[in-house]
């Protein structure tokens, strides 16, 4: 038995999802906003197991909803249930943060179907919120929230590295996300520093960042720090 949260403005529809949900064992609450969506989840953050999510809600809408949640570090399993079927949507309705999407009309057995995918994955930990001073910064944010502002940023420095004992790691989605930058904003300047070794520094910069400074390829290098700095060079070039 899961515990479901339905939000669903339409009321034949969610009254239809409670009890066809019911009849399956599974202990469903509906609301009709995604205000009230967002207070509940809120107010106790492990409640349900599984959301529901209309997109075409009064008031924020099914995306605003989803964005919110993964902004606030809530990783709670999304599905996403829409007329809307355009792929701009269902790529919109994911990249928000929802973990599935279904659109209208649906067969019951197929919607029943994805819920039981969903409810095997196991619960991502919540993402602290990290705060010096007056910068916070939020792990958790997906790149596609931060479309608005982009446009007046001049460098963004994407880590390339995480943090480990014995040396640092790369961390492989960095080309990828670099490469989103870039698509989003092909004027913007992207850096990388710190950590990472002549085969790392080529896919980043290939991915359209520039390296600044290779920290661990040049100082640790077995040969010294002018090989590390020649090997660094041949790799950008």
């Amino acid at each position: 038995m899961s515990r479901i949260l339905v939000v669903e403005d339409e009321q034949h529809l969610a009254e239809g999802l409670r009890f066809n949900l019911a009849a399956e064992h599974h202990d469903v609450e509906v609301v009709d906003t995604g205000e009230a969506a967002l207070a509940q989840l809120a107010a106790n953050p492990t409640r349900f197991d599984l959301v529901i999510l209309d997109v075409m809600l009064p008031g924020i809408t099914g995306f605003g909803v989803a964005a919110d949640l993964r902004r606030a570090g809530q990783f709670v399993p999304v599905l996403m249930l829409t007329a809307r079927d355009s792929p701009a949507d269902i790529v919109r309705g994911l990249d928000a943060g929802a973990d599935d999407y279904l659109t209208k009309p649906f067969p019951l057995k197929v919607l029943l179907a994805r819920l039981r995918a969903l409810s095997r994955r196991a619960p991502r930990p919540a993402q602290e919120v990290l705060r010096v001073g007056d910068l916070v910064l939020n792990p958790a944010t997906p790149l596609e929230d931060l479309k608005e502002i982009l446009p007046y940023i001049d460098l963004v420095n994407v880590m390339t590295v995480e943090p480990g004992f014995g040396g640092q790691k790369f961390i492989p989605r960095s080309p990828e996300k670099i490469s989103r930058l870039r698509a989003m904003v092909p004027e913007m300047e992207i850096e990388v520093d710190g950590g990472i070794d002549a085969k790392s520094a080529r896919l980043v910069v290939s991915a359209g960042a520039t390296v600044l400074v290779a920290g661990n390829s040049v100082f640790a290098h077995k040969q010294g720090i002018a090989a590390g700095i020649k090997a660094i060079r041949q790799a950008v070039v």
